[in-house]
């Protein structure tokens, strides 16, 4: 899954929102979201809090110019080895949340945010803690702060967006302004 007209998340980004580990990273890197470099960027500062290193862990932190599949067959041998071992439904919406706020962050360089909230809405299978922003889904003005109720429907949309962005960074812990950008 490629986010359409964006690049790839960096390293900062993602690091900036979430403290990574191995298992985050294959999941972004897995869905397309982190190309290889960030990847090890992020390996070499999480390798940087560990005691112990892998042969895996090595080489993938040692990574310059990848043959095709290593990086994903090192990271998946790093992240399986990681405990505790989180749910797949942490590691989705965490890279949920990091898709909806790089999307946010560069609003201004897609052509219809909104459409491209849909396109993500669809890719990570529907989850309702984001319908109430998705264009095309009923407008429950009851989910609306009481400063909200009055805008015009594009920017109660935008106003939704945010306030679920402050809402996960709160959850994953490190706050950030981002929905403020």
């Amino acid at each position: 899954m490629k986010i359409p007209e964006l690049e790839a998340m960096p390293a900062s980004f993602v690091m900036a929102r979430i403290e990574p580990g191995f298992q985050d990273l294959e999941y972004g890197y897995r869905m397309g979201l982190l190309g290889w470099k960030p990847v090890v960027e992020m390996s070499i500062s999480i390798a940087d809090r560990q005691e112990k290193f892998s042969t895996a862990l090595i080489d993938l932190i040692s990574v310059d110019k990848p043959q095709p599949g290593e990086v994903s067959r090192l990271l998946s041998e790093v992240a399986a080895s990681e405990r505790p071992q989180a749910p797949d439904e942490l590691l989705s919406r965490r890279w949920l949340y990091l898709t909806m706020a790089w999307l946010y962050a560069n609003r201004h360089n897609v052509s219809n945010p909104l459409e491209t909230v849909d396109w993500v809405y669809a890719e990570f299978d529907y989850p309702e803690e984001v319908a109430s922003f998705v264009y095309y889904m009923p407008d429950d003005a009851t989910f609306d702060l009481p400063e909200h109720r009055d805008l015009a429907p594009i920017e109660r949309l935008m106003r939704r967006w945010a306030h679920y962005l402050r809402m996960r960074s709160a959850e994953f812990g490190r706050p950030q302004a981002e929905a403020g950008s």
